[in-house]
């Protein structure tokens, strides 16, 4: 995915922000006459995990959050090298400053994949549920 084909979403996100229209933390929206219920996390929080034998677990704590989202969700979810600006990109998703875990080293920061669901910045009524990866590629990764 290039630069140019993410940027009209961190625009929208990063004005709706700007804005102050930010939705409360749980809200009932109004979809069509039925209500639905939002879910916003302050920040993100570990989806998927390995366990010390290595294999593959879901965090029941996020389970749950997902299953409390009685509206249409869009996920993006973003993949690729390690160290190379996934996280960072998420954060401009979410439009905040902090959030996902950002490394200031050549060392990989995330592990697993964690996730944050924030308001959708133009769809009202719709939660965008972020995900961010562990970079692949690392090195000193052991399998």
């Amino acid at each position: 995915m290039s630069h140019e084909s993410v940027s009209p979403l961190v625009n929208d996100v990063k004005r709706q922000r700007e804005s102050g229209n930010e939705k409360p933390k749980k809200s009932m929206a109004q979809d069509e006459g039925s209500a639905s219920l939002s879910v916003t996390m302050d920040k993100p929080m570990c989806f998927i995990d390995t366990d010390s034998d290595g294999k593959l677990c879901v965090q029941q704590s996020a389970l749950q959050i997902l299953q409390q989202i009685q509206q249409p969700v869009v996920v993006v979810a973003v993949v690729g090298l390690y160290r190379t600006g996934k996280s960072y990109l998420m954060n401009r998703l979410a439009g905040k400053q902090t959030g996902f875990a950002l490394g200031s080293t050549i060392e990989s920061k995330t592990k697993g994949i964690w996730m944050w669901c924030v308001p959708h910045p133009t769809e009202a009524g719709t939660t965008l549920v972020l995900l961010d990866t562990e970079g692949l590629g690392d090195v000193d990764k052991v399998m």
